[in-house]
């Protein structure tokens, strides 16, 4: 889908591109996939899942047969106030006015009043396939567009990344990396400081 948008938005000349979490892991895997069709590569905490056992692979396929049974439901709130009370209790970073634009833009009217998150329920489920980082490391290392990878260090995903060991890897597995850390930031970075975040990627782009 995305190699298509691509083709259909930039069919000759190469594309910037800009992903946040899986949104990043995708962009900077594509930059090494088809390092011909990328100018420059942004990641905001685009840098994988942790590393899984082949041993998990039947609890992961067992879990997947059993959410498919249980089709997905979209998330329903009673009104965005209450989506956005739950976003200022999940994000204590965030602000009253962040929360109040983000569950407004997530979420679409229903006839009954309440309201309804827009995106596909069927995106939570689990994937079948187990994640194999190894695989995402080696399309990392055929990036040839320059790299700014921005971490923040409030992230529980770069604190889970930071023990496992693989945090020290991540400025080396891109060929040309400019690494960024937003000490205050977690890693709904793009929510919490959109200019801090903005910043760092204008200057980036500058050099």
């Amino acid at each position: 889908d995305f190699d298509a948008l691509l083709e259909s938005l930039s069919p000759l000349d190469p594309t910037r591109l800009i992903g946040h979490s899986l949104g990043g892991n995708v962009v900077s895997m594509y930059a090494g996939i088809r390092p011909e069709r990328v100018q420059r590569l942004v990641s905001l905490e685009g840098f994988g899942l942790r590393r899984v056992p082949a041993t998990r692979a039947p609890q992961q396929y067992a879990e997947w047969l059993r959410q498919l049974r249980a089709p997905p439901r979209a998330g329903y709130y009673e009104s965005v106030d209450h989506l956005a009370a739950k976003l200022l209790q999940r994000n204590p970073r965030l602000t009253a006015a962040r929360a109040q634009f983000i569950a407004r833009a997530w979420t679409r009217d229903r006839d009954d009043g309440t309201v309804e998150l827009r995106f596909d329920p069927w995106h939570r489920l689990v994937n079948a396939i187990l994640y194999r980082r190894e695989e995402a490391e080696a399309c990392w290392r055929g990036v040839t567009a320059p790299a700014l990878l921005v971490l923040a260090e409030q992230s529980e995903y770069l604190a889970r990344l930071r023990a496992d060991g693989d945090a020290a890897d991540l400025e080396h597995s891109f060929p040309a990396t400019t690494l960024v850390s937003l000490p205050a930031l977690g890693h709904m970075m793009h929510h919490e400081d959109p200019a801090a975040v903005a910043a760092a990627i204008v200057a980036w782009s500058a050099t």
